[in-house]
């Protein structure tokens, strides 16, 4: 009996379909089939065909080993199953300063190097498991050929201000020139900390015409400083090195140096010329603050800064403190040094020698000022020479002022007059007389030599500081501060009154009136005022090559105008120090103080 096959047709599949009845709506209706979907994990791409590391031969053998199954490597040694292993000990002698790598027999080698041929046989086709085995067991020390990273001495920073916890050795009570060799080996090294986050300057923007004629060669050589400053307390009586102090500079109230109780700061630079002052604070709990202004120089050199404790400076100070706002100024002197002058009223002067302790020997090596009246005061130093080296220093009220006394011969006493008009592009000679270049504070004048040019009488100067001249060309006194620059910028009368228009009004009146004459391209300025009671605030402005006031420093910038001006009683101080920190778009920086006195124009050179 012959069997029937019946053949059922296959059930078409049902695919879902929607009607759409309306915008954006669709019917439920109709049946809706869910079917099964299958994942394929399997790549049909050989992998190892596209690494290109790899041979062609073992990417050829790879290729077949995808088609098989997968391979199980094994490593079988005999060692790891029967026997210890065993070390081997070379002596240095064998090598140079026992620094080579130690030898290796030609047996071992064998034994312990794979082949590459033996990779690629491993690879291949069949599941070939390939045995190796390992007799010995050899290890080499390379540690000495790893040698530890030279120590680096610390660089200056491109427009970064850092420092570090650094020198070892006891305070010396002056500045001390150091060689470079020489404060590498006493510069601990410990982390730099930054306090001063800024990038670098953007120097893409090209610079105008009328600033090309404005820069100098010399502008473009920078000079890295490096500078240990440590601190002894006294009272009079005994005397210690001390630990634990900050310094702040008075330039940049964002910066701040602290010891980390190592007793040194070192403070780095990169200075725009060879010598410059800067003014800082120094601050030591239980101890009176301390003003001072560290003399910078192209070169490692080390300073100690003297304080005075609280309860032996209150005691000083107590006496006289009815009198107003008083200070102290504590004068260090060289064997030079004759006289110590101030013009401003004081109450006593103290004598103390070498370690600070009050003297009445006429061998003394320091002078302090007690009652000093707080405000700006000219410190005139008389040296072995019968010459007279003057300076403006401000004192703090209720705060200890300390000036040391270091002068440098000036190798060219000359110096060019220009006035700078107001539209005028180009500077022109200013042709006055000779009774009216004055050297600050003094009654001397100047010898003319041409129509323009100069001689001045002085031969010293305080080391890093500036000079002054005054001018009595116009109704008013023009100062004019300069230091290795000696082609000084004047502005004319116009050029004056446009300036002080910026700032309501024609005349100065109860203020002052600062001009900087830059010669780079700068970046950034820091400005800051210290006064009685802190009631002299400033205003700055920018000037430009195209005759534009802005708030911040441009690719044109040309000066830098600050006015200043008393917002305190009339029984304060109407005077300040202004303090200036200039930064070059070469990261390069200019720190100078300046001076404010109600109704002066002062311009300073740089």
């Amino acid at each position: 009996m012959s069997s029937v096959h019946k053949s059922i047709p296959a059930k078409p599949k049902t695919v879902a379909r929607y009607a759409v009845i309306a915008r954006n709506q669709i019917s439920f209706a109709e049946e809706i089939q869910v079917e099964k979907i299958f994942l394929n994990t399997q790549l049909e791409v050989n992998l190892a065909s596209l690494y290109h590391g790899l041979g062609q031969e073992l990417t050829a053998d790879a290729a077949a080993v995808t088609e098989k199954s997968e391979i199980q490597d094994q490593v079988v040694t005999k060692q790891a199953s029967t026997e210890e292993p065993e070390f081997f000990d070379y002596s240095k002698d064998e090598g140079t300063n026992g620094s080579e790598t130690l030898p290796v027999s030609a047996e071992a080698s064998e034994r312990t190097i794979l082949s590459t041929q033996g990779v690629d046989k491993s690879i291949g086709v069949d599941n070939a498991v390939e045995e190796f085995t390992v007799d010995e067991l050899l290890m080499s020390d390379y540690s000495k050929q790893h040698s530890s990273p030279k120590e680096v001495a610390p660089s200056a920073v491109n427009g970064v201000t850092s420092q570090m916890a650094a020198f070892e050795q006891p305070g010396i009570r002056s500045h001390e020139i150091l060689s470079l060799e020489a404060a590498k080996k006493i510069v601990k090294q410990a982390p730099k900390v930054s306090m001063n986050t800024q990038g670098p300057p953007d120097t893409s923007v090209e610079k105008t015409q009328g600033f090309v004629d404005s820069q100098k060669e010399e502008a473009s050589k920078n000079f890295a400083s490096l500078l240990a400053i440590q601190v002894t307390g006294t009272d009079f009586k005994t005397t210690e090195d001390l630990v634990g102090f900050e310094v702040r500079p008075q330039d940049d109230l964002s910066e701040t140096f602290s010891d980390y109780n190592s007793g040194s700061v070192a403070m780095e630079s990169k200075l725009s010329q060879e010598k410059m002052l800067r003014s800082v604070a120094i601050l030591k709990r239980g101890f009176a603050v301390t003003n001072t202004e560290l003399i910078l120089k192209a070169e490692a050199s080390e300073v100690t800064i003297p304080l005075v404790s609280d309860d032996a400076f209150n005691q000083l100070l107590l006496p006289y403190a009815s009198r107003g706002a008083v200070g102290a100024v504590l004068v260090e002197l060289d064997e030079s040094t004759q006289d110590v002058t101030l013009d401003v009223p004081y109450s006593k002067v103290l004598r103390l020698d070498e370690n600070l302790k009050e003297t009445d020997s006429d061998s003394y090596s320091y002078q302090l000022f007690v009652g000093v009246a707080a405000g700006n005061a000219l410190l005139s130093f008389k040296d072995s020479e019968g010459e007279t080296i003057s300076k403006v220093s401000h004192v703090h009220e209720h705060e200890l002022t300390f000036e040391p006394n270091y002068f440098e011969k000036i190798t060219n006493n000359q110096v060019k007059l220009f006035e700078e008009d107001l539209l005028g592009r180009e500077k022109t000679p200013m042709i006055i007389s000779e009774e009216a270049v004055k050297r600050f504070a003094t009654e001397a004048t100047a010898t003319k030599i041409d129509d323009h040019t100069f001689k001045l009488s002085a031969t010293k100067t305080l080391l890093g500081g500036r000079q002054y001249l005054e001018l009595l060309h116009q109704t008013e006194p023009v100062y004019v501060g300069f230091r290795d620059e000696r082609s000084l910028s004047i502005p004319s009368e116009n050029f004056m009154r446009f300036i002080l228009s910026r700032f309501e009004g024609s005349r100065l009146g109860n203020r002052c009136l600062v001009q900087i004459n830059l010669s780079q391209r700068i970046s950034k300025v820091d400005v800051a005022p210290e006064s009685v009671g802190q009631n002299v605030q400033t205003q700055v402005q920018i000037l430009d090559a195209d005759g534009k006031f802005y708030d911040s420093a441009g690719p044109k910038s040309e000066k830098i105008i600050v006015v200043g001006e008393s917002q305190g009683s009339g029984d304060q101080g109407q005077d300040a120090k202004i303090n200036f920190k200039v930064t070059n778009e070469d990261g390069s920086v200019q720190y100078f103080g300046s001076y404010c006195s109600p109704n002066t124009y002062l311009v300073e050179q740089l």
